[in-house]
């Protein structure tokens, strides 16, 4: 009985060690997809995950976070991909799966609730981003409190999506709280909080209210510049946006220098056939 007792322990060992192991490699398999899609790598992003898929079905079974991670990998590059119906299934997939073995309170159940509703923004489905949005909000106010900036980052999204449907009155005092949010708690260097600024910035800008967006733009492009540095194409895109908003201004020398230091920066990240490029080109000429 001893010894049969100690093979069975042994044998659960191994198989916990076997786990750990599979475990591990889709973990790092998805983390080179993810580095593949980044770079618009989409058919061997599609390749690294699928045996990331493999190895999770065949060690860990269907029924398993890790699998559950690689369906959400799945969607993410097909996302990616604007192959939206693909992303759609794949995504739901995720969800499914990471609501019934992490619970609703695990982050990356969240993650999934999130990604699902930006794609359906991009669908123009917005009745069910807002449903997703609002869940997700709810999830990490309870789990994380209403300090937080991933809380801060939720209602971020809540107004895009408010913003897009035309919801403009919603839009405004989502802003505020989240920029609320990151500057008492001093994190000032939030990606979140740069995304915050040039967003209500943006908000500003288009209701006419030149005077609240130009202080908004100018700290995001400092924060920007110190954070990502000066060849980011976040950068340069909130460049742009200053610009824009200075030639509405009728300031045009302040505009010029913007739009060609944002140039610079997509020639040399984009190239000359990008349409990011050209846009440049475009409002250069248009301030000419």
């Amino acid at each position: 009985f001893y010894i049969f007792l100690l093979a069975l322990t042994l044998t659960g060992v191994a198989a916990q060690t076997i786990d750990s192991v599979a475990i591990k490699q889709v973990d790092s398999l998805i983390k080179v997809s993810r580095a593949l899609t980044e770079k618009n790598d989409f058919d061997k992003a599609f390749e690294v995950n699928a045996v990331a898929e493999k190895i999770a079905l065949e060690k860990l079974r269907k029924e398993s976070a890790a699998y559950g991670s690689s369906c959400f990998n799945r969607g993410r590059i097909a996302y990616y991909k604007n192959d939206y119906p693909e992303a759609e299934k794949w995504y739901l997939e995720s969800k499914d799966i990471r609501e019934k073995y992490l619970g609703k309170a695990h982050p990356d159940y969240v993650a999934t609730l999130n990604n699902l509703a930006s794609l359906y923004v991009k669908m123009l489905k917005y009745e069910k981003a807002e449903l997703l949005y609002i869940e997700a909000n709810a999830i990490r106010e309870k789990v994380l409190g209403k300090e937080h900036p991933d809380y801060a980052g939720n209602l971020i999204n809540l107004a895009l999506l408010y913003d897009g449907m035309g919801q403009f009155e919603k839009v405004e005092p989502l802003y505020l709280k989240a920029k609320e949010i990151f500057e008492g708690s001093n994190n000032l260097k939030h990606p979140y909080y740069i995304n915050c600024l040039n967003n209500l910035a943006t908000l500003y800008h288009s209701m006419g209210q030149f005077e609240k967006a130009e202080p908004l733009y100018l700290e995001s492009i400092a924060i920007g510049k110190k954070t990502l540095g000066k060849e980011h194409l976040d950068y340069a895109g909130r460049l742009n946006n200053l610009a824009v908003l200075y030639t509405d201004m009728d300031q045009y020398e302040k505009a010029e220098p913007l739009y060609l230091e944002a140039k610079a920066i997509r020639e040399k990240a984009l190239g000359k056939e990008h349409p990011d490029y050209a846009s440049c080109l475009n409002n250069l000429a248009s301030l000419y």
